[in-house]
């Protein structure tokens, strides 16, 4: 039952911020409250409560509190899997301490024994008698006495059951407020699934935030000058420090990893190469973490992680939104039809969760410029560079398989797929100034889409993905928009074009040369660095749209 707990490792002078965390000492000096302890996988969640329950049992000098802890451990025997097993270790060890309530408990186990026989062979407690019993024995413990309850790993006795223990330990907190027993509950979990933290924000404490100092702290004890020499030590500290984003599992892995090499006989340069290679064992965390996602979840799962993976620059919370709101082939007429679809998570905080429940927590928000410097918004990004390292490395077939086709060009297809289905909007059909102020209010998905669907086309191509159904999309319709949002967005920076004739074959080929025929530039003359490009609209958008019907003609 202390399999999990007893391997945990600490090492020496780290979580020692934990203790002096204002949110850690505001709920350990009050009678009642629950804290939560939230960290991305790896971050060291397991590690902080191991150390903090030794801490309140180093302090509690006079015995006056009951410290009880329980560590699920989904890779461990059932007791350690479930439900049943926390309520019998927490009473266990309750009742080892506090010998009133073991009278009464005492009693209730001789009477079952009397009628039914031997326990654990012709009867067993039910998961409803161990909550009953439980929670009358922390009700019974003295009044001067605070029971602190540490509950490690609450992710993994799985979603629903994760749920129903936090409801219940609501429950009897309430409880234990109202009859005046002191009570406080410390949960430790990953940000998924969500089960009850996303309340109690000023009762949170979330460990990749606040392990820079751990992680400094073991990478100087384990990459030391004495062993490797001072200035190469140093460089690797600073590197794996500044790549780590409160990852110490990463941590630990790449100094694993680095000093093997370094005693092999590799130079720096070597070793900083594997630093950035994904280790192994976080690829199958990874590929746990995503088997959880249920069924009606999958297309949009791999959605979010095709675009956060191979979008050609950060993506805003904003853009992500409607990007899971629109269907793959864009069968609504409309982005308003898109907006007012079931889809679209109209309320910010439900969409944060729905973020959350589709990444399993490997996916999160952060504050960046996706572009102009001057503007910073809410950006979507991967919790660690070794989650998009798994990705590229097969991970999206975790998710849905592709087959034998290029995960990357497929990618790439979808993407310009998708910008080109965008701009084909019906609503889209708007005049030249009202792009302007599209722009202008921060339509950023329409400037995504109509500034890199043909860099995304050209890198599926590469990949040797081909498809001829981009010519369904490529109207003439789609063409006259893509010009007009062109000459607002200026998208690209073309100093020279192909000649007119070229131009004019290629859109022969495809049926579009009747609107556009006088505004092509002339046979043999070329568009000069020196010509005024900003009234030549049609002929910057030109270029981009050879680049895609090169690809379908």
């Amino acid at each position: 039952m202390y399999t999990r707990q007893t391997n945990i490792g600490m090492e020496r002078g780290t979580c020692e911020w934990l203790p002096k965390h204002p949110r850690y000492c505001r709920w350990h000096s009050q009678d009642q409250g629950i804290l939560w302890i939230l960290g991305n996988p790896g971050a060291g969640k397991s590690t902080v409560m191991k150390f903090i329950s030794q801490h309140a049992r180093s302090k509690n000098l006079e015995d006056s509190d009951l410290i009880l802890s329980f560590f699920f451990n989904d890779r461990g025997v059932p007791l350690e899997r479930e439900t049943s097993g926390l309520l019998r270790t927490l009473l266990h060890q309750l009742l080892s301490e506090e010998t009133d309530p073991m009278t009464e408990t005492s009693k209730i186990f001789q009477k079952r024994c009397t009628s039914q026989g031997f326990c654990g062979k012709d009867w067993g407690w039910t998961e409803k008698e161990l909550r009953e019993l439980l929670e009358s024995t922390i009700l019974m413990v003295p009044l001067t006495r605070k029971v602190l309850i540490f509950i490690d790993g609450l992710d993994e006795a799985g979603e629903t059951a994760a749920r129903s223990l936090v409801r219940y330990f609501r429950r009897l907190s309430e409880k234990s407020a109202a009859s005046g027993a002191k009570l406080c509950i410390c949960f430790a979990s990953r940000p998924y699934p969500i089960v009850g933290h996303r309340s109690d924000e000023e009762s949170t404490i979330v460990v990749h935030q606040e392990n820079t100092l751990d992680i400094q702290t073991y990478l100087r004890n384990e990459l030391q000058p004495s062993q490797i020499g001072e200035a190469l030590a140093l460089r690797l500290q600073k590197l794996i420090s500044e790549a780590a984003n409160g990852m110490f599992q990463w941590v630990s892995s790449v100094t694993t990893l680095a000093l093997e090499r370094y005693f092999n006989g590799d130079d720096e340069v070597t070793i900083t190469k594997v630093i950035t290679n994904l280790p192994g064992e976080l690829a199958h965390s990874y590929r746990n973490i995503l088997r959880m996602t249920t069924d009606e979840d999958l297309d949009q799962c791999f959605k979010l992680f095709q675009w956060v993976c191979f979008c050609l620059r950060p993506l805003s919370f904003a853009e992500l939104r409607y990007v899971l709101a629109l269907e793959d082939h864009l069968l609504c007429l409309s982005g308003s039809g898109c907006v007012s679809g079931p889809c679209f998570s109209k309320d910010e905080d439900q969409a944060k969760k729905k973020l959350t429940n589709l990444s399993k927590g490997l996916i999160e928000l952060s504050v960046g410029s996706n572009g102009n410097p001057a503007q910073h918004k809410t950006l979507v990004r991967f919790v660690h560079p070794s989650v998009k390292e798994y990705i590229l490395k097969g991970g999206l077939n975790d998710i849905q398989p592709l087959g034998l086709a290029s995960v990357i060009g497929q990618a790439h297809f979808q993407l310009s797929s998708f910008c080109l289905r965008f701009i084909a909007l019906h609503e889209c059909e708007i005049a030249q100034e009202d792009y302007a102020k599209l722009m202008k209010d921060g339509s950023d998905l329409l400037e995504y889409s109509s500034k890199y669907w043909f860099i995304h086309a050209e890198k599926a191509k590469q990949e040797g993905v081909y498809r001829g159904d981009l010519n369904d999309i490529l109207t003439e319709e789609t063409v006259t928009r893509l010009i007009a949002i062109g000459a607002i967005v200026k998208p690209w920076s073309m100093t020279w074009f192909k000649y007119r004739s070229i131009v004019f074959n290629i859109l022969k080929a495809s049926g579009m040369t009747r609107n556009f025929d006088s505004q092509l530039p002339r046979p043999g003359k070329l568009v000069k660095e020196s010509d005024n490009l900003e009234k030549k609209p049609l002929s910057r958008s030109i270029t981009v749209v050879i680049s895609l019907l090169s690809l379908i003609v």
